[in-house]
């Protein structure tokens, strides 16, 4: 748990640094919009995290379902599942699809997609 707040805190003081200094330079980090936008910004890190963690060391299904959940408020259509799914597929090797067939199938409660 506490790797996932740490992990959270660098997500939230990144996307707070982008949002600053590429998004809305002119706004601070306590304007509404801006909270929004880095929340929104925290969700999807957030699945990409746990796609990662099911590569390299599992994650629960209960843990990436939460993360997929919580990214679908954020971008709920599925061209965009896609659309951003497989850029991140193309940039680390790992399939947001493929965690999503394997937590279908397997009646397992963590998930391991790596190589052991």
């Amino acid at each position: 748990l506490l790797k996932e707040v740490i992990h959270r805190n660098a997500a939230i003081t990144t996307a707070n640094l982008v949002c600053k200094e590429f998004i809305c330079p002119n706004k601070t980090s306590e304007d509404p919009e801006i909270t929004s936008v880095l929340e929104e910004i925290v969700k999807v890190i957030s699945l990409w995290n746990a796609v990662e963690r099911a590569y390299e060391s599992g994650i629960s299904k209960e843990d990436f379902m939460q993360a997929y959940r919580e990214f679908k408020t954020v971008l709920p259509s599925v061209g965009q599942e896609k659309k951003y799914g497989n850029q991140f597929e193309k940039e680390s090797g790992y399939s947001l699809y493929k965690v999503l067939q394997e937590i279908k199938k397997s009646e397992k409660n963590k998930i391991f997609l790596g190589e052991r």
